[in-house]
């Protein structure tokens, strides 16, 4: 990924060249001087129209900041994530800052009770005795994977081993116990169960890996295949 400055929007110069492993999401001015703040991964500041980064984040900050905003005559920068895990991770921070400086002090607004989660996927699943007679499942970015056997509860235990961004679930059609799911971390991270109806609750469920034979051979299994 690359960063390019213009001061006419017609030509334009490489500032910096941003490692790999970086994703920018948003950039903003902050209005003063050669002053930027970049969402990525993490949070970053410049004083040099993106020539250099520093980044700035809490310990416990939730990955992929998606929004910042900067107000120099209240001496703070805000920052948000696209998320809060189980309510253990911070989604909105707040920083002082005074222009010209790096951002500093950054507080962690509140995350308890947040229940944020971007749901690439969800399945359903018959289940005899269970609270409504179904199984819920869900795929979502950076928190893995969720299974559920009442309405509300939501448990990592039992669901599919997915790190990362749990891409795709799927049922066979021909069978509720035989589940897959995929997710973003490799050839490894495709994953199979054969009783995701019977296991008498989420905990139950047993999953294997499966590492299939891409078609054609050199392909990965990895992003940007997803798409």
């Amino acid at each position: 990924t690359e960063t390019y400055y213009s001061a006419d929007g017609i030509s334009w110069r490489l500032q910096s060249t941003l490692p790999k492993g970086w994703a920018p999401r948003t950039l903003v001015y902050a209005g003063t001087g050669e002053e930027l703040f970049m969402g990525n991964v993490q949070s970053y500041h410049s004083l040099n129209f993106g020539a250099t980064w520093t980044p700035f984040m809490l310990a416990n900050n939730h990955l992929d900041v998606r929004g910042v905003y900067a107000d120099a005559a209240d001496g703070k920068v805000w920052t948000t994530t696209d998320g809060s895990g189980f309510g253990k991770e911070a989604n909105i921070t707040q920083w002082n800052w005074r222009p010209g400086t790096a951002p500093t002090g950054g507080v962690d607004l509140g995350h308890a009770g947040l229940r944020v989660w971007q749901v690439y996927t969800a399945v359903v699943v018959p289940v005899a005795g269970a609270p409504n007679g179904r199984r819920v499942f869900v795929g979502a970015q950076d928190n893995g994977s969720l299974c559920s056997d009442t309405p509300g509860a939501w448990t990592v235990t039992g669901s599919p081993p997915l790190g990362g961004d749990a891409f795709a679930l799927q049922v066979a059609p021909s069978n509720p116990n035989r589940m897959y799911g995929w997710a973003n971390a490799g050839d490894g991270s495709f994953v199979r169960t054969n009783n995701a109806a019977s296991a008498a609750s989420c905990a139950k469920l047993t999953w294997a890996t499966v590492v299939p034979t891409p078609n054609p051979p050199d392909k990965s299994l990895g992003p940007t295949l997803f798409w």
